[in-house]
């Protein structure tokens, strides 16, 4: 054997014609029954049957080229014959091909396999040996509409020196679409590698406020030490508010990531960055300069409870010293999230965080008072989502659903809540929606 499979030389099947995995053996079928299959497949090259049976015959003489061929022309035919895709990785590893069991296991991400097939991959998986010097392109395209109850931040009705004042929250619609990636080229031969990561939002209500969006970039070497992968990167975000730059901001991160064991993984995230922000975007006085250095640490822990469940808990650090000391401040937190996803691709995120932040001083501008401005924040978030080709196969909907593939249908909620001690700050708020979202690799 050329290399070894991970559930036996190759594909079999069973009397019924239904694909299926195990190891056959390694008996060839007579030559005769090989010449038959090809006449028939060469009468009726579109015959899926007729395939089917050239491909058993080709797989039992071990003529995994011929087979090959054999399966693209299933797969075109039948692009959604996801034991034939299974069979066509399995062919592809005998071959040598990673880069093409790669691809068709990709392929297989987006499909509601059966637990077995799903295994079956996964299983497959560990046995691609990437390419150490390819380029690699992977990330999400996602879009969707969402409820927000409090865009605005409004604290609604607060007293305040005796004086009752009233902002109401008015909920909006709203859209927006996100874009992540992250792209690699490995050097040096020694698992290190250049990474670019980009993450792009833009997000828009129809109650007339302003939009906001923001694009960010990190690119820099991700060192492979042995025992840990070590990230040193620049970043640079710019963020808009309507059709107005809000800010910029420029910085560096530093990163440590270490697998502890087989199921516990830990990460240290340290950055610098200096932000340009006009603050007086939103108001007809000067309130203030909140251009200043941020500087954080996040340190964060994972723990793989089985192949379907993982929890995280990570903890933060914040210090601002901006040219204001009503934007100056200190913040620390922490969260936990839960997630959990299946063979079939159901997945389920819920987390919960809360953070303080300690102001240095409250704008005398806005509110005349000498004490700090201290806050705390909650925030609970709860998804769920489902590959698109699976919600299709309960519904009971027929045809092709190649333009399915890799999509995944997602609802969403999430809870806000803001106390300060300056009620003007006070705010709650809830967000609902719904996306599709596109997972891509390259």
């Amino acid at each position: 054997m050329a290399r070894r499979l991970a559930f036996g030389a190759w594909f079999g099947l069973v009397a019924t014609g239904t694909l299926t995995a195990g190891l056959i053996g390694s008996a060839h079928a007579g030559s005769a029954q090989h010449q038959a299959a090809y006449d028939a497949v060469l009468a009726n090259p579109d015959d899926l049957q007729a395939n089917v049976a050239l491909l058993e015959a080709q797989l039992n003489q071990g003529d995994f080229p011929a087979a090959s061929v054999t399966l693209q022309r299933i797969l075109l035919q039948n692009p959604n014959f996801d034991e034939a895709r299974l069979i066509r990785v399995a062919v592809f590893l005998r071959l040598g091909d990673d880069a093409g069991a790669a691809n068709d296991l990709a392929y297989l991400e987006g499909r509601p396999l059966s637990p077995e097939d799903r295994a079956q991959a996964d299983y497959l998986a560990a046995s691609v040996q990437p390419d150490p010097t390819a380029a690699t392109l992977a990330g999400v395209i996602r879009f969707g509409a969402l409820y927000d109850s409090n865009p605005g931040q409004r604290p609604g009705n607060y007293t305040l020196s005796g004086q009752t004042f009233s902002f109401p929250a008015d909920g909006a619609f709203g859209g927006f679409g996100e874009l992540q990636f992250i792209g690699e080229l490995p050097y040096g031969g020694q698992g290190h590698s250049f990474r670019v990561e980009g993450h792009g939002f833009a997000r828009a209500h129809d109650d007339g406020s302003r939009g906001h969006s923001y694009g960010r970039l990190a690119l820099g070497p991700r060192f492979d030490l042995g025992f840990a992968f070590f990230d040193l990167m620049a970043l640079a975000q710019a963020e808009f508010v309507g059709g107005d730059l809000y800010g910029t901001r420029l910085g560096g991160r530093a990163q440590m990531i270490v697998d502890v064991s087989d199921r516990v993984s830990a990460t240290l995230r340290v950055e610098a960055a200096h932000d340009r922000v006009d603050v007086n975007l939103f108001s007809t006085t000067n309130v203030g300069d909140g251009d200043g250095w941020e500087v954080s640490a996040t340190p964060s822990i994972t723990y793989r409870i089985n192949d379907t469940w993982d929890v995280t808990a990570h903890a933060v650090y914040a210090t601002k010293d901006a040219g204001s000391a009503w934007f100056s401040y200190d913040a620390f937190g922490g969260g936990l999230s839960l997630r959990y996803r299946n063979a079939s691709g159901y997945q389920l995120r819920l987390g919960g965080s809360v953070r303080d932040v300690s102001y240095d001083a409250i704008n005398p501008n806005v509110i005349p008072a000498t004490v700090a401005r201290d806050e705390r924040r909650y925030s609970l978030d709860l998804a769920v989502a489902a590959p698109v080709t699976l919600i299709l196969d309960q519904l009971g909907v027929d045809g092709d659903r190649a333009w399915a593939s890799g999509w995944s249908l997602e609802t969403f909620g999430r809870y806000q809540i803001n106390e300060s001690n300056i009620p003007v700050y006070d705010s709650d708020n809830w967000t609902v929606g719904l996306s599709v979202a596109r997972r891509f690799s390259m």
